[in-house]
């Protein structure tokens, strides 16, 4: 005749006891290694807010040119993203205007939002609208071709590591840009220099 063993009620208790005990082992091993993960982010995000290893993006005046019989000025900009380690930047907001001479000579006008990843590079472009009174002031307009301009770019941007996107920062660029002697301005890299500085 075949035996027909049953289990005590203190054999099933130790089973359950074990389950348990597994269960919350793995539970604390998962516990444990958010913990880690998000110690190691936190440590992260505090090395990038306060030592602050990122570069500043870099700007430079590709061309800028007058047109329409000297109403505008067409601006080109060229954007550069130095950093590397998986940082990029967000632009937002960005409003570009010319000075001549210390003083305004067109409204701020804006620049369409974009990222730049590391490494990366961005040509930008704005017409510049000169104001009424710079359209009817002859004589200062065909001064502006042969002598320095200045334009200032300001607006917000964020800072993006891997899927963490920082808050606004604002930021602002000014550039400084000799005019060859022509009959029009014609402000390429051939025929000019400039010097732009970023501030954040």
């Amino acid at each position: 005749m075949s035996q027909i063993h049953e289990k005590s009620p203190k054999h099933c208790a130790a089973l359950q006891r074990k389950k348990l005990l597994l269960l919350l082992l793995s539970w604390l091993f998962i516990l444990t290694a958010l913990i880690i993960i998000a110690i190691l982010v936190m440590l992260l995000l505090v090395w990038l807010l306060i030592l602050h290893p990122w570069k500043p993006p870099q700007f430079s005046i590709r061309e800028a040119n007058l047109i329409n019989s000297s109403s505008a000025i067409h601006l080109t900009l060229l954007s550069h993203n130095p950093n590397k380690m998986f940082l990029g930047i967000y632009y937002e907001d960005s409003r570009v205007h010319a000075s001549y001479k210390g003083r305004r000579i067109t409204p701020d006008t804006p620049v369409a939002p974009f990222y730049q990843g590391p490494q990366g590079t961005k040509i930008l472009g704005a017409a510049l609208l000169l104001m009424v009174r710079q359209q009817r002031n002859t004589s200062s307009t065909a001064g502006i071709r042969n002598k320095a301009l200045s334009f200032k770019v300001r607006g917000m941007l964020r800072w993006k590591v891997g899927s963490w996107v920082s808050g606004k920062h604002r930021f602002s660029v000014n550039c400084a840009r000799v005019a060859p002697s022509s009959s029009s301005l014609s402000c390429s890299k051939q025929g000019g220099t400039d010097q732009c500085w970023t501030t954040i």
